[in-house]
Formats: C-alpha cells, sequence, structure tokens
C-alpha cells in the first residue's frame, strides 16, 4: 500500500481472491497472465480449439504424463478448468471454455497449474 497505493493494493486483492476462490473471469487480461506468469505454460495452435479435448491438454501442459493418467485425475474429481470442477474427460475445449478467446487455466489438485494459451 505504501508503494503502491490503494489502487494496486486493491487490484491485487482482487486477483488473490479471483485465483483461489472466485471466477477467474473477473480478472483482466492483463492482470490474468500477470498472475500466471510463473505458472508452466504452454502455446497451441488457436486451430486445434474444438479438437483438442481436455485430456490431449492436460498431457500437452505436463499435468498428466499419459492419457491414462488424465482420464484417472478427471474421473477423481481432481482438474479444474479456470476454477471450475471438470466433469468428463472427453469434453473437447470449445471457444467458450477460454478466457479472452485464447486462454484457460488448468489446475491438478490445489496447487499444481498451468496455463494453456491458444495462438
Amino acid at each position: 500500500k505504501f508503494v503502491h497505493g490503494d489502487g494496486e493494493l486493491n487490484r491485487v486483492e482482487k486477483a488473490t481472491q479471483a485465483l483461489f476462490a472466485g471466477d477467474l473471469k473477473e480478472l483482466d487480461k492483463p492482470m490474468l497472465l500477470e498472475a500466471f506468469s510463473e505458472v508452466p505454460s504452454v502455446k497451441i495452435s488457436k486451430a486445434k480449439i474444438g479438437e483438442a479435448t481436455l485430456v490431449d491438454l492436460l498431457v500437452e501442459s505436463g499435468l498428466a504424463t499419459s492419457k491414462g493418467n488424465a482420464r484417472k485425475d478427471v474421473q477423481g474429481g481432481g482438474i479444474y478448468m479456470n476454477n471450475v470442477k471438470a466433469e468428463a474427460e472427453d469434453v473437447v475445449i470449445k471457444s467458450e471454455h477460454l478466457l479472452y478467446q485464447s486462454l484457460l487455466v488448468l489446475r491438478k489438485g490445489k496447487k499444481t497449474y498451468s496455463l494453456v494459451m491458444f495462438v
């Protein structure tokens, strides 16, 4: 607060709340990218939107070592897409799943994140 002021403090508090308990859609794109700047990320072609499944992305992002492992994680309830629990492993990633038409935050368990960027 002393260094950056009230506005920046409120912005960071909002980001923290969205990351750990809220809706990531509340964050603007720069704040979302800043919040996940230290998280492993993977770039995937936009052509894969509508083709790639959640299982595919879990493997490509490194959150799962195999498709079988990814399926088990989803079935066990430990996978989240944009902080929403994934209900089915065969879900095809569509534009409505993405934040800002290009970003998908995957989480395994409580603390393991990956940012998928469709470019």
